[in-house]
């Protein structure tokens, strides 16, 4: 048995900054290589996860984003961890979808079948939904007309919903994503017409066994959200503890035990001597947007927020708050809103910060509006 080391919370919270690009940003702007490093930025708001991106890289823009999304697709905008939206570099989306595709698609079909939809209708409708987005992009509506024109109109209710319905089934499979706008409605488009046979996509999903993929999952989270245990990687990509479970012991070889604070987690031995070199360094403010990442991979949250303040970080209906974040703990929240040709950010800190905390919150501040290329104007709650 490997001997249990001893981490500081404030230590591992800076070794998982450096492994977000969140502490020294990455040199280029690659939309694509942050969001495989950082496990996939959650999609629900799109400008949301489009500011995670750019928040962890130099010189990015939100064009960037745009860019690698709708015109190179080394990005795809798909369902994954939790069953939630999400931006996974393309060249990864067999390795989620192998991992975790299946055991989240149960969940949506015992969904689907506790309100009248049983897996034989299911699988009519799914076929029917890959004939009718051959031809190219749908918006939601579109795509429940040309189901109904072939199965009836009872099929509408099964697609149009806003969470995703079977749609949401077949995504969960690798077999369909989504599109470019159309408006202001979300297409859907099928994975082999969208990004066909590119390098990015010549992973075949098949080919990836779920033990081999549930495996390399659990690298790859341990590699940016470690030291973690098995419950904060089950709250993080949504699988139930028991599906977990055989994947994880299997990598028992390569994990080593660390205490971190009275916690007892696990780190993959390889990454042990990073993070014992990790040193505290002075101040590094980062400000976090809505439902980013680094802010939803662990079951307790005690080492990003204060108690007192959690529910202005974590609202009702999974609403998660910008964050003001100093060294990996949130010191409070901000927003921002667009008015005339410039955009107001204002920043809510939960006590008064320190002058040199503020003057960093401010320049991260104002780099969102070159982010966003628009003036921007600073503002305390």
């Amino acid at each position: 048995m490997n001997k249990t080391i001893e981490m500081s919370a404030a230590q591992i919270n800076l070794f998982r900054l450096g492994r977000h690009c969140l502490s020294c940003r990455f040199n280029l702007p690659d939309p694509a290589y942050i969001a495989s490093r950082m496990c996939g930025a959650q999609a629900q708001v799109l400008s949301a996860a489009e500011m995670s991106i750019g928040t962890r890289a130099e010189g990015m823009v939100a064009s960037h984003v745009k860019h690698a999304l709708l015109k190179e697709r080394r990005l795809i905008k798909t369902w994954a961890m939790r069953g939630t939206l999400h931006l996974l570099a393309t060249e990864d989306l067999p390795l989620y979808v192998a991992a975790l595709g299946r055991p989240l698609k149960q969940n949506v079909a015992r969904w689907l079948d506790r309100r009248g939809l049983d897996h034989h209708a299911s699988d009519k409708l799914s076929d029917a939904i890959l004939k009718a987005l051959k031809a190219g992009p749908l918006t939601r509506k579109e795509l429940a007309t040309q189901v109904c024109r072939l199965l009836g109109a009872d099929a509408a209710e099964w697609i149009e919903h806003s969470w995703g319905g079977v749609v949401k089934c077949i995504a969960l499979e690798g077999h369909v994503c989504f599109g470019p706008n159309h408006g202001n409605n979300t297409t859907y488009v099928r994975v082999d017409k969208w990004v066909g046979d590119s390098e990015q996509n010549s992973n075949n999903t098949g080919k990836i066994p779920q033990d081999e993929a549930s495996m390399e999952l659990i690298r790859r989270y341990l590699k940016v959200y470690g030291p973690a245990d098995m419950r904060d990687y089950c709250a993080w990509n949504g699988l139930r503890v028991r599906e977990a479970k055989g994947p994880w012991q299997a990598l028992k070889d390569e994990l080593v035990p660390v205490n971190a604070d009275g916690r007892s987690l696990w780190l993959l031995a390889e990454d042990m001597d990073a993070l014992d070199a990790t040193k505290i360094e002075p101040d590094i403010v980062r400000l976090l947007p809505n439902f980013d990442s680094y802010l939803l991979a662990h079951k307790n949250k005690d080492h990003i927020v204060h108690k007192d303040y959690y529910k202005q970080i974590y609202r009702s209906a999974g609403w998660i708050a910008p964050v003001i974040l100093t060294n990996g703990y949130a010191v409070g929240t901000w927003s921002y809103r667009r008015k005339s040709n410039r955009i107001q950010i204002e920043l809510a800190p939960f006590e008064p910060l320190e002058s040199n905390v503020w003057s960093m919150a401010k320049a991260e501040a104002e780099d969102l509006g070159r982010f966003l290329n628009t003036e921007c104007e600073v503002m305390l709650a």
